[in-house]
């Protein structure tokens, strides 16, 4: 056996200080016959190697096996307890480890962690075996009765060990199966098989064989899987996968077996109910209906399979003639119905349909059904037949005027539940309408028509006189008889009277006042009633009464409603500065249609207005002295005047001499005459000359009188000429 030898020291220095002496790295100490060299590292520390000097034996030559770190407080009191650490470490596995140290003289042991064997003085703590890299701390507490250094050696002593591991295991195999507990009838199934080496050694050539049971069909028709595997280590585990074929109904077993050549064999069983889904749907109606009438219609659902259908649907639809009114599945709307439930295996569903028809024909009801990817459908027809049945409606104003258009609506529709054949409309007109063929009775063929079918006649007439005109239609069917209808209409005349009136004769220059009046003659009230004067362009107007609207020689009055008998009186103020006949003519018409016109017609005259003046040309006179007066007419008037002349009648003082002028003059004593002058125009100035002579003194008063056309009593006008 080899021995090693450590020895420590570690001192305590009291008081004084001092430090412990270093080994001597030469020294060898023999521990039986091995040598421990002692190697210093730091004060405090030695590292123990071992140095091989016998022979025999195997190891190492130089193993370094146990380090020892001693420490101790620097100094201590006396009396008073003080501690003393020491770390062991394994530099290499090493085996009965043995520390011991002498406590000195005058130092007494307390106690240490962990506890030491005591043999007197002598402690000693032992280890078994320590692995490379245990440290192992010990605490030695001590308390010194005396003054002085203290120094605590720790002695090592160590086996080398030499280690050679061999493993021994077991291979342990381990074997799962899974697979679905439930599967469809020709659906695929797979199950996946595992097998685990939960041993502590390799399990080899392992293989593992599925047998296919009856019910499950392999893909390539094989009658047993087999999945080479090869060696497991610990640990290890391979999964693989065994795909199926349901072929049959019922519960199947598989087994699977995992086979080793050091390992044994180990079994696994997965279990799988194949299941068949089965619907079954059928439908039921009564073969014969009678349109609007109930029939009730029936469908059945059958689960015919292994297993509960829990999403089963059940759908309805009838023809386009037919209606749904209820079902005790659920709602219906219009032509379809639906319900949605579950289905255990063998359960049947029961759904009953009130349905009827709105026309003859056959009417078919389509029933599908779905439930887990499955679909079905079904069919039941029925043969509905009606009755038919025609209605008739009429329409047309309730009011009308004579010559105005209107227009009747006649509307045949089909309520029964039969085609109503060879459907013909009839109408015949009273007296009071006319059809622009000068037909009175209007025959429109319509033909058949089906349940809820149509026809809609718009009929336009004249009304040719006044009245109340009821207006029948008839609707005539091959096999629905004859219905008819009536529309009245109370036609009324409509009339309105205007007229319009003004003075005969009118001067240029002077306003006149023309009068409107609108009347309603008729039988029914007038709207949309206007009245529109207009004039000659010799007229100009002025204004008008009533808020018209002017516009040139243009008038008009909006008088919107004019009721029965009702009278509207317009006046419009006119002049003319333009001679002869100018007319006024005036128009009404209203929204019915009605238009009349009226006119009445002024002659605008000119008036003549004659202006006589006299003058002398000498004033005044002395006996025998001659003075000439200048008489001049004018015509300041608007129209000529005719047979325009004067007469001059001298006084005493004064005797006419001689006359001259644009007519011949006679002088005839004191008295002077002209011949008249023909025309004077308007503006046509004519004049006479008269040369006089004084006779004698005194205030002279010369009279000249004017006569025309026009002036049947003359106009006279004086010149005063003064005599002396």
């Amino acid at each position: 056996m080899k021995k090693f030898v450590l020895l420590t020291c570690a001192a305590i220095i009291a008081f004084t200080g001092c430090t412990c002496k270093k080994f001597d790295a030469g020294t060898k100490v023999v521990y039986k016959d091995r040598i421990v060299e002692k190697v210093v590292e730091k004060p405090g520390k030695v590292v123990v190697k071992e140095v091989r000097v016998g022979g025999g034996g195997g190891g190492c030559d130089t193993c370094g096996l146990i380090k020892v770190t001693p420490k101790a407080p620097g100094e201590a009191v006396i009396g008073q307890p003080y501690t003393s650490e020491v770390d062991v470490e394994a530099l290499s596995d090493a085996g009965n480890v043995h520390l011991y140290t002498v406590v000195p003289e005058g130092v007494q042991y307390i106690s240490s962690e962990p506890a030491a064997r005591v043999n007197g003085n002598r402690l000693m703590w032992s280890y078994a075996l320590l692995k490379q890299k245990d440290v192992r701390k010990i605490k030695v507490n001590l308390r010194s009765n005396r003054e002085g250094d203290v120094r605590l050696c720790y002695v090592a002593t160590a086996d080398p060990v030499w280690c050679v591991n061999t493993k021994i295991g077991k291979p342990q195999l381990n074997i799962t199966k899974t697979g679905p507990q439930v599967a469809q009838l020709n659906s695929n199934v797979s199950y996946t098989i595992t097998v685990k080496n939960s041993g502590t050694a390799v399990a080899r050539n392992v293989v593992i064989t599925d047998p296919v049971p009856n019910g499950l069909q392999d893909p390539n028709g094989k009658s047993q899987l087999s999945f080479p595997v090869g060696d497991l280590g610990p640990g290890q585990s391979k999964t693989v996968q065994a795909p199926f074929k349901a072929v049959k109904r019922g519960q199947v077993c598989n087994v699977a077996t995992a086979n080793s050549s050091n390992a044994g064999s180990v079994t696994a069983r997965a279990c799988t109910k194949i299941l068949k889904k089965e619907l079954l749907l059928t439908c039921q109606a009564p073969q014969q209906g009678k349109v609007g009438q109930r029939v009730t219609a029936r469908a059945v659902l059958t689960n015919q399979g292994d297993t509960e259908l829990t999403d089963a649907t059940l759908t309805v639809n009838v023809c386009s003639q037919g209606q749904l009114i209820s079902s005790d599945c659920g709602e219906v709307s219009g032509t379809s119905a639906t319900w949605r439930g579950a289905l255990a295996p063998g359960e049947s569903k029961t759904c009953s349909f009130v349905m009827t028809a709105t026309a003859e024909g056959q009417c078919c009801m389509r029933m599908s059904a779905s439930a887990d990817g499955m679909t079905k459908t079904s069919e039941c027809c029925t043969n509905w037949t009606g009755d038919p049945k025609i209605e008739i409606t009429k329409t047309g104003p309730a009011k009308a005027s004579v010559g105005q258009q209107i227009a009747y609506t006649v509307t045949v529709k089909s309520t029964g539940t039969a085609t109503a054949k060879n459907v013909v409309v009839v109408d015949d007109l009273p007296s009071q309408l006319a059809h622009s063929s000068g037909v009175s009775s209007l025959r429109t063929p319509i033909g058949d028509m089906p349940p809820g079918a149509t026809k809609t006649l718009s009929i336009p007439v004249t009304a040719k006189a006044a009245g109340r005109a009821c207006n029948v239609a008839k609707a005539n069917s091959s096999n629905a008889g004859t219905v008819q209808a009536q529309a009245c209409t109370e036609i009324s005349k409509l009339e309105a009277q205007v007229s319009v009136s003004c003075p005969g004769i009118a001067f240029l220059g002077k306003r006149i006042r023309a009068t409107v009046v609108v009347k309603n003659t008729g039988g029914a009230p007038l709207s949309g009633v206007t009245v529109n004067a207009n004039s000659d362009s010799g007229l100009q107007i002025l204004a008008g009464e009533g808020n018209p609207t002017i516009s040139g020689n243009s008038v008009t009055w909006n008088v919107g409603s004019l009721p029965v008998g009702e009278t509207k009186t317009y006046a419009v103020t006119v002049i003319s500065k333009q001679p002869g006949d100018h007319c006024f003519r005036v128009g009404v018409a209203t929204a019915e249609g009605v238009r009349k016109q009226a006119e009445c017609c002024t002659n605008w005259r000119g008036f003549p207005a004659l202006l006589l003046e006299v003058i002398d040309t000498v004033d005044p006179l002395v006996a025998n002295e001659e003075t000439t007066y200048v008489i001049e007419v004018t015509n300041q008037g608007t129209a000529p005047d005719k047979l325009v002349k004067v007469e001059a009648v001298f006084p005493a003082e004064i005797s006419p001499v001689s006359a001259s002028g644009d007519t011949q003059c006679t002088v005839s004593g004191k008295r002077v005459t002209v011949v008249p002058y023909p025309q004077l125009n308007p503006k046509e100035k004519i004049k006479w000359q008269i040369r006089a002579k004084a006779v004698q003194p005194g205030d002279s008063r010369l009279k000249v009188y004017l006569s025309s056309d026009l002036l049947k009593k003359p106009v006279t006008e004086e010149e005063s000429t003064h005599v002396y």
